[in-house]
């Protein structure tokens, strides 16, 4: 009977001093979307780092530290997150769009395109393909205006960017 109760009372104290070490991951995540929601950016980036220290694999953590990071107008931290999410998600519409986006804003035409083009193929619903559309065009728009009438005569075109141009992609 002694045993038993040792193993009770030892057992007691191990989930005593797992709870005073603090949040686990999947909790720190829920604390780093609720501060997401309220756009408390600072508070929801310190939770999903947590998290992700915790737990590498948590997909979730990436999606809202980029998120984060984006609002503190940390793009170059928000990229490398969306690629800790792509690692973990390949087919995620949103990493890639934004991964896009950034890319663009950036001037890394063939990043963009290649972007652009795992979106529209990941899309899921009218919506999502609408919005790699709309981006696409400004992509387009934005390569054409940029290569002038020079490179559209090209018989090789030097780039995936160029192709997406001629309309190859």
């Amino acid at each position: 009977m002694k045993r038993f109760e040792r193993h009770i009372i030892l057992s007691l104290a191990i989930l005593v001093l797992a709870s005073a070490c603090g949040p686990g991951a999947e909790e720190l995540a829920s604390i780093g979307q609720n501060a997401l929601e309220n756009q408390n950016w600072t508070q929801g980036a310190e939770a999903f780092r947590k998290a992700l220290k915790q737990n590498p694999a948590l997909a979730e953590g990436y999606r809202g530290l980029a998120l984060c990071q984006i609002q503190l107008g940390q793009r170059d931290l928000a990229a490398e997150s969306l690629r800790g999410l792509l690692r973990l998600r390949p087919d995620d519409f949103s990493a890639h769009l934004l991964l896009a986006q950034y890319a663009f804003e950036k001037g890394q035409w063939d990043a963009a395109v290649h972007h652009i083009v795992c979106a529209r193929r990941f899309a899921e619903y009218g919506e999502e393909i609408e919005k790699s559309q709309q981006w696409l065009e400004q992509i387009r728009s934005t390569v054409k205006s940029f290569a002038g009438p020079a490179a559209q005569q090209s018989k090789e075109p030097a780039s995936a960017t160029q192709e997406f141009h001629r309309g190859a992609l």
